[in-house]
C-alpha cells in the first residue's frame, strides 16, 4: 500500500458517521475524566481547608519539656584563637547531643587552619548564657554577667589583657544595673 492510499483510507474512515461517532465518544470520555478529576480535586481541597492544620513539628534535637532537657552543643570544627568566642552555636536536647556532635564532626574540614595563639587566654565574658526550655523549644537565655562586667569596667584600658567579650555592652545603664563602683 502506498502512502497516498493510507491517507485516503484514514480520511475515508474519519469522515464516515461511525468514525465521527468514535472520535466524539473518545473526546467525551477524556473530557469526562478531566472534569471528574478536577471536581474531585477541588472537593478534596475544600475538605482539607476545613480540617484542622497540624501543629508545628519541632525537630527532635530542639524539643524539651523542662530546662534540664536542654544543654549547649559546644562542639566546633576548628578551634578559634579568640578566648571570648564562647557563645554556644546551638542548644539541643541533651539526649541527642552526642548524635548531633557526631554528625557535625563528620562535616568538619579534614585540616584546620593553624592559628597564631592570642597574647593572653583570659576573657571577661560580659554575658551569661543559660540553656532553657521555652514553648517546648531549647533556646539560650542571655543575661549580663555582673561579676565579670564590674571587672571589665574597672580594668585598665591600656592593658590588652584580659580580653572583653562584646564591648558594646559597656554602658552606663549596665554599670548602674550591676552596681559597679568606678
Amino acid at each position: 500500500m502506498s502512502n497516498q492510499n493510507q491517507f485516503k483510507f484514514l480520511n475515508k474512515g474519519i469522515s464516515t458517521p461511525i468514525g465521527i461517532l468514535i472520535i466524539v465518544l473518545v473526546a467525551g470520555i477524556a473530557g469526562g475524566i478531566v472534569v471528574w478529576q478536577y471536581g474531585w480535586l477541588s472537593e478534596r481541597e475544600g475538605e482539607m481547608s476545613k480540617e484542622k492544620l497540624p501543629e508545628e513539628v519541632i525537630p527532635e534535637e530542639e524539643s524539651c519539656s523542662q530546662d534540664s532537657d536542654c544543654v549547649f552543643l559546644d562542639f566546633q570544627c576548628c578551634p578559634t584563637p579568640d578566648p571570648c568566642k564562647r557563645e554556644p552555636s546551638k542548644v539541643v536536647n541533651k539526649a541527642n547531643k552526642e548524635k548531633i556532635e557526631q554528625e557535625m564532626k563528620a562535616k568538619c574540614p579534614p585540616l584546620c587552619p593553624r592559628y597564631a595563639p592570642p597574647r593572653c587566654f583570659d576573657c571577661l565574658n560580659l554575658e551569661k548564657f543559660t540553656p532553657v526550655c521555652v514553648d517546648n523549644r531549647c533556646t539560650v537565655k542571655k543575661e549580663i554577667n555582673c561579676e565579670e562586667y564590674c571587672k571589665a569596667v574597672a580594668k585598665d584600658k591600656s592593658e590588652p589583657c584580659p580580653w572583653i567579650s562584646n564591648e558594646r555592652l559597656l554602658t552606663e545603664k549596665n554599670t548602674e544595673m550591676c552596681g559597679c563602683l568606678e
